[in-house]
């Protein structure tokens, strides 16, 4: 029960104690820019942490394992977890707790909003795939939803101008070449393309 320790003493002899603590401190942080909580299992350390709150914590039986599951809310998925082991579907992680530490579920966004502008004293259009199609003129962005892939969604946007005027240039792409902006949406971007007028 190792309660009690016998030494037999037949020569000079040092014994050494090892105390443990029951419990470890399990913190559960959420990261990202989607939304979505997560949760213990009613048998484990009672963490309940929504995305953007900050820090949750529990006491967890030293060496036990604690199961954290992960649930998006509309919109979001789980990209990953750090400090445990996901599943394939990366809904739930394990963690053995041996020590305090420290568990990261990131939620992320299942589209990014790409908004277009048209500057300028001259007119004209942009157009990018699935028919997106932008004219000037406009009080507010056009803006597309463009899903959050990895890698990466490259989208191409077309400017063209309108009769008596000139493309003049863009802003807020990731390349450029010619009349065609690319955009790497890794995150939500704005993109402004200027026409001029002679």
């Amino acid at each position: 029960d190792k309660l009690t320790c016998t030494a037999k003493m037949t020569s000079a002899r040092t014994v050494t104690a090892t105390f443990q603590p029951t419990t470890y401190l399990l913190t559960v942080k959420t990261a990202g820019t989607g939304q979505g909580t997560v949760t213990t299992a009613d048998t484990e350390p009672d963490i309940a942490c929504a995305a953007n709150a900050g820090t949750c914590s529990g006491a967890a039986a030293n060496g036990g394992t604690v199961t954290l599951t992960a649930t998006p809310a509309a919109g979001s998925f789980v990209s990953g977890w750090t400090g445990c082991v996901a599943s394939t579907d990366k809904l739930t992680c394990r963690a053995t707790v041996t020590s305090a530490q420290t568990v990261t579920a990131t939620f992320q966004p299942t589209t990014w909003t790409l908004s277009v502008r048209i500057y300028g004293t001259g007119a004209g259009t942009v157009t990018g795939p699935d028919g997106f199609l932008c004219r000037s003129g406009l009080a507010d962005a056009c803006t597309a939803a463009i899903p959050n892939t990895s890698p990466a969604t490259v989208v191409s946007l077309v400017a063209a101008e309108d009769p008596g005027s000139s493309f003049l240039s863009w802003s807020g792409c990731t390349s450029v070449s010619g009349r065609t902006c690319n955009v790497t949406m890794s995150a939500a971007r704005s993109v402004f393309a200027t026409f001029t007028s002679p």
